[in-house]
């Protein structure tokens, strides 16, 4: 899947990094993760999200 609109993970208590493979989702707008316990800093295959504007 690369074409979502906007994923929201908010508030899920998630812990540790953000995962790299996120950035195969290169069509998403808006990526909310808010409200978690996430470490260390951002993945640059974040990158390839053409189209993210909000993270």
């Amino acid at each position: 899947m690369q074409a979502l609109a906007i994923l929201d993970l908010s508030e899920n208590q998630l812990v540790g990094p953000i995962p790299p493979i996120l950035g195969n989702l290169s069509f998403t707008g808006k990526m909310y993760l808010h409200g978690n316990m996430l470490t260390g800093s951002i993945p640059p295959e974040l990158g390839n999200m053409s189209k993210l504007s909000y993270l």
